[in-house]
């Protein structure tokens, strides 16, 4: 793997350099060496390896914006995002309610309802780049630390780490390991 991995850099092609620059991980090839291993792995489970390349390559045969909100992989991204937003939405709901308790933060309810319509607006996403526009716009307005008396620690400790859980959904999830981008950069990795 490794002198084959040493001719590809010294031919230097554009393909190479850039495949080495969306998947390599630092001073080693270990990420690189490990996405050609499970591409090989998983073309030796079948019968026509040729077909399984093909048809995996036809993934990336993204010519327009069209071709790209069809694309199957991005339908599949997208229903999963959507899913996940959905369920977000939810537990928002819920979220917002429990400000408005008795007991409940109050002080975290602007917050609470700044994300709620920002996941509100992002559901209402028709194309996957507008989603991945919204999602990258999507900033967080800081919880309120006013003190305010008969506050439940528990309520306002549930809605911060749902809270906190969402936020690592959309910053990490989404704008780091899924590399959360528009059609006119390319896909996502999937590696």
């Amino acid at each position: 793997m490794e002198q084959l991995l040493e001719d590809y850099y010294a031919e230097g092609s554009d393909e190479f350099i850039h495949f080495v620059d969306g998947y390599g991980t630092g001073r080693d090839d270990t990420a690189i060496e490990s996405i050609i291993l499970k591409l090989y792995n998983f073309a030796r489970s079948y019968p026509w390896q040729d077909e399984w390349f093909a048809s995996a390559l036809s993934l990336y045969d993204i010519d327009s914006e069209e071709a790209f909100e069809n694309n199957l992989a991005v339908r599949y991204l997208k229903d999963y995002v959507f899913r996940r937003l959905n369920d977000y939405y939810k537990k928002y709901e819920v979220y917002k309610a429990m400000c408005d308790e008795v007991d409940g933060p109050k002080q975290y309810k602007e917050a609470i309802t700044d994300d709620s319509n920002a996941i509100s607006l992002m559901l209402g996403s028709n194309t996957f780049n507008d989603l991945a526009k919204r999602v990258r716009l999507m900033s967080f307005t800081a919880l309120g630390r006013k003190k305010v008396a008969d506050v439940s620690e528990e309520k306002k400790a549930y809605i911060k780490d749902g809270r906190d859980d969402f936020k690592n959904f959309l910053t990490k999830t989404l704008k780091v390991d899924i590399k959360f981008i528009c059609y006119d950069k390319v896909l996502f990795s999937i590696f």
